[in-house]
């Protein structure tokens, strides 16, 4: 394996070597247009991205990044980190060098100041976080799915599309989506949406409101949603809908769906309102009803929180699979007073995650 080096770097000095290691790894096309606006455009601060050297060969070989967040904790607003892009190439796996980066970003966080860092982690990644004493493994989030057509379920349990799969494709569909309307999944609703111009007059205290349900919640404000829902890249700007919900000419909340044309698959992947414990099954009845009418065959998120699942469960979403999340402790002294039980945040994907969840 030879000499390794370890350090973290400025992403915009480094576009070239991690585009093509994380191009290679992850094994997707990665624009150039997508990685700045990923790792160098969030208005909250550029990606901390570690990497790690091969020196003799003087190449780049693994890479983390940590995407910079604000949440909001007993009305006060902390800088956190989420965890994204990670990637190591196959020479140098099972050798421990992805857990030296994990330290390496870790030790530089909390050399900031930050208290904690979290990541939605696959089977890989969990079983190196694992290794390290400040980690928690949660399983607060969930996937909740509001089914309106069978072809991804048949496809679930059927891996070739034959006759039987298609048959049954063309039987349920209908069915479903029949069903749905009749028991008034689609009848007209107290909001209307409206596409999102500019989150310019989005009320912050809608996030503060949101927070008194959650020990820990994402803030949203006007110059990270423009960034992460408006001035997105081409190869997402087709498939990322932001919609206002309206109710009387004023706004009550909004939300970001993302369409997954490859599975027909309409995602939420934000959404946040005036009044949640009274408007949140209103604004899930509204997304269901434009998922009907554009002939979905199901609508996902990703969830977390109580109030969340609970106003999915009462419009007919249901909850298919928990979530983890690892969280890494950092300040010890703030996070001994903290407890995660059903309180935890709502995911908000960064790019890919869209694809994947």
């Amino acid at each position: 394996m030879g000499s390794l080096e370890f350090r973290i770097i400025d992403p915009s000095e480094y576009r070239g070597e991690l585009i093509n290691l994380l191009s290679k790894v992850l094994g997707r096309n990665i624009t150039i247009e997508q990685f700045i606006w990923k790792y160098e455009r969030n208005p909250l601060g550029r990606t901390k991205v570690g990497g790690v050297w091969s020196k003799d060969v003087n190449k780049l070989v693994g890479t983390i990044s940590m995407f910079k967040k604000h949440f909001i904790h007993e009305g006060r607003i902390y800088p956190v980190y989420q965890a994204g892009d990670g990637a190591l190439e196959a020479d140098y796996r099972g050798r421990g060098v992805y857990s030296d980066l994990v330290k390496e970003m870790t030790d530089s966080l909390r050399q900031e100041g930050v208290v904690f860092w979290f990541g939605y982690s696959n089977e890989a990644a969990a079983r190196v976080y694992q290794r390290f004493p400040n980690n928690r493994e949660l399983y607060l989030s969930n996937t909740y799915v509001f089914v309106n057509g069978f072809r991804n379920i048949v496809h679930n349990y059927f891996h070739q599309n034959g006759p039987l799969a298609h048959s049954i494709i063309e039987l349920g569909n209908p069915f479903i989506r029949t069903y749905n309307r009749i028991v008034g999944y689609s009848k007209r609703t107290e909001f209307v949406l409206e596409p999102v111009e500019s989150f310019g007059n989005l009320p912050e205290k809608w996030s503060f409101e949101l927070a008194t349900h959650h020990q820990f919640l994402p803030l949203r404000d006007n110059d990270f949603l423009k960034w992460r829902a408006i001035d997105v890249p081409e190869v997402m700007r087709n498939d990322l809908f932001p919609y206002w919900f309206m109710k009387d000419g004023r706004k009550i909340g909004y939300c970001v769906l993302y369409r997954d044309g490859k599975r027909n698959i309409l995602k939420i992947i934000d959404i946040l309102c005036e009044d949640a414990r009274n408007n949140l099954v209103k604004l899930f009845k509204t997304v269901r009803r434009f998922a009907i009418q554009n002939n979905y065959d199901a609508i996902t998120t990703n969830i977390a929180g109580e109030l969340y699942a609970n106003a999915l469960k009462s419009v007919g979403f249901i909850k298919i699979m928990p979530i983890r999340c690892t969280v890494f402790v950092l300040g010890e002294e703030f996070m001994s007073n903290c407890n995660f039980n059903n309180t935890f945040w709502v995911q908000l994907p960064i790019d890919r995650d869209n694809f994947d969840y």
